[in-house]
C-alpha cells in the first residue's frame, strides 16, 4: 500500500500536478508510520522540488523520521529551529522524541522536553508518560515506573492497556508476580480488556518464573475472552516448558498449535531444538532443523550452537563440524562458546591437530577461549607428548587472565618430569610468574 501511495504521487508529478500541502503531510506520515524512512527522505526531496512550503506538520514528520532512525541529536535541533520560529509540533512529535530519549535512559533530556512542551501549549497525554514508563522499565528503574504510574492516576490520567501493559512487562522481567497479578486485577477493576499483548507479557513471566499450571490458564483464558493467541504466545509456553525439560509437553503444545491454524517460526524451531539438545536427544533436534530448512526458513546462530555443542558432547565431530562449515557459509558467526566446544571435542576425540586450528581460529577471531578449554588442551597436547605447543597454550592461558591450577600444573609435571628436568624448571618459572603480571 505504501509502494502505491509513492507511486501514485509519481504519476502525479509526472502529469505535471502539484500536490496540495495536506496531501504531502499525508504521503509523509503514512511513511513515517510504517517506519519506511528510507522512502521518507526521497519523496520530502521530490516534494521540495515542486516548491513545496513546509508547514509545522510537515517539520513534525521530518523530527519524527530522524527519530525513527535513531538521529536526536538531528531531531532535537530541527524542534529548536521550529520552536524558534514561533511554531509548535503536535504532541505525537513530542511523544516520538521523548520515546526515543527515554529507551536510551537519557531522563535529563525527557525532563527538558516535558517542561519545554507544556511551556509551549501542548499538553502531554498518556502516550506521553507511557513511553517514559516503558523507558524506565526497559532501563531496570522499575520502582520509578511504579511511583510515576502512581502519580498519574492521582492527577487524574487514564492508563489504558498499553499502559497497563509496559508497567506489567517491567514487573514481570523482574520476576514481581505478585505485584503484576495485583496489576492484572486493578486493569479488569478498571474494565479494560487485557489484548495478546497484555496476556503474553503475563504468561511470559509465569513461564519464566516455572509457574506453567498458571500461564497455560491464561491460555484457557485468552480463547474464552475471545482474544486469540498468536505464535508468540505458544513459543512462550513450548520455552517454558523446555526450561523444565518438559520436551514432549512442549512437544505436544506445539502440535496443538499447528492444530490451531497458526504457524510456527524460527523461535519455534530454535526453542524445540534447545529442548532436544538439553535432552540429549540430538537426533530429534536434528529432525527439527531439517524441517526448520525445509519450510524455507533461514537458521540462525541460535539454531547451531545447541546442535554443534550436543555433537561435540556426544563425540560426533564430523557432523559438528559440518554444521560449523554451514554457519560460516550462511555467513553466521559462531559464537565463543561454539569454537570452546568444538576445542574440547577434538581433544576429546584425540584430534589434536584439529583442537589447534579450531583454537587459533579463535584467537586470530580475539575471541576469548574458557578456562576448561585451555585446561583440556593443555592436556592433550601434554598427553602427546607436544610440550612446546602445551607451554604455547599457557602461555596464552596466562595472558588471557587464567591462573593454571592444580591439573594443568600436575600435567606438565607428569609429562616432563624424568627426562626434561629443564623444560620443567622453565614451566614452573613461568607459573611462578603469573602474580606479578
Amino acid at each position: 500500500m505504501v509502494s502505491e501511495a509513492v507511486d501514485t504521487f509519481n504519476e502525479m508529478r509526472g502529469l505535471g500536478f502539484s500536490p496540495r500541502v495536506e496531501t504531502c503531510n499525508e504521503l509523509l506520515q503514512c511513511l513515517v508510520k510504517v517506519n519506511r524512512t528510507d522512502l521518507f527522505w526521497g519523496v520530502y526531496g521530490e516534494i521540495l522540488e515542486c516548491g513545496f512550503l513546509a508547514d509545522v506538520q510537515t517539520f513534525g514528520y521530518l523530527i519524527q523520521a530522524f527519530c525513527k532512525e535513531g538521529k536526536l541529536r538531528e531531531a532535537r535541533e530541527l524542534l529548536d529551529e521550529v520552536l524558534e520560529n514561533g511554531w509548535v509540533p503536535d504532541v505525537f512529535t513530542f511523544n516520538e522524541i521523548i520515546g526515543q530519549f527515554s529507551r536510551q535512559a537519557r531522563f535529563r533530556r525527557v525532563s527538558e522536553l516535558l517542561h519545554l512542551m507544556i511551556a509551549k501549549g501542548c499538553m502531554p497525554d498518556i502516550r506521553t508518560y507511557t513511553v517514559i514508563l516503558d523507558g524506565l522499565c526497559k532501563n531496570g528503574r522499575v520502582e520509578q515506573g511504579l511511583w510515576l504510574f502512581d502519580d498519574l492516576k492521582e492527577r487524574g490520567y487514564d492508563p489504558d492497556v498499553v499502559t497497563y501493559t509496559v508497567l506489567l512487562d517491567g514487573l514481570c522481567k523482574i520476576g514481581k508476580m505478585d505485584a503484576a497479578g495485583e496489576l492484572w486485577f486493578e486493569m479488569h477493576r478498571k474494565g479494560l480488556s487485557p489484548n495478546k499483548f497484555s496476556y503474553n507479557v503475563l504468561i511470559d513471566g509465569h513461564c519464566k518464573q516455572g509457574n506453567m499450571k498458571q500461564g497455560q490458564r491464561l491460555l484457557a483464558e485468552m480463547y474464552d475472552r475471545g482474544c486469540e493467541p498468536g505464535t508468540v504466545t505458544y513459543n512462550t509456553l513450548i520455552a517454558g516448558l523446555c526450561l523444565q525439560n518438559k520436551i514432549y509437553e512442549a512437544n505436544d503444545l506445539r502440535e496443538k498449535m499447528l492444530e490451531k491454524g497458526l504457524n510456527e517460526d524460527l523461535i519455534t524451531y530454535n526453542t524445540l531444538i534447545q529442548g532436544w539438545c538439553k535432552q540429549g536427544n540430538v537426533l530429534e533436534a536434528l529432525t527439527i532443523y531439517n524441517e526448520l530448512l525445509e519450510k524455507g526458513l533461514d537458521p540462525s546462530v541460535s539454531s547451531y550452537t545447541p546442535l554443534i555443542s550436543q555433537l561435540c558432547k556426544e563425540g560426533k565431530m564430523q557432523d559438528a563440524m559440518t554444521l560449523f562449515n554451514e554457519m560460516l557459509k550462511r555467513h553466521l558467526i559462531p559464537l565463543s562458546c561454539t569454537h570452546d566446544d568444538l576445542v574440547i571435542g577434538h581433544c576429546q576425540q584425540a584430534d589434536i591437530v584439529e583442537a589447534m586450528l579450531m583454537f587459533n581460529r579463535m584467537l586470530q577471531s580475539r575471541l576469548k577461549p574458557m578456562e576448561d578449554t585451555f585446561r583440556v588442551l593443555i592436556q592433550a597436547l601434554c598427553g602427546e607428548g607436544r610440550v612446546d605447543d602445551a607451554l604455547s597454550v599457557l602461555d596464552e592461558m596466562i595472558e588471557k587472565g587464567y591462573k593454571p591450577g592444580v591439573l594443568v600444573c600436575n600435567c606438565f609435571v607428569n609429562t616432563l618430569c624424568g627426562e626434561k628436568m629443564n623444560e620443567t624448571k622453565i614451566c614452573f618459572e613461568r607459573v611462578i610468574e603469573i602474580p606479578r603480571r
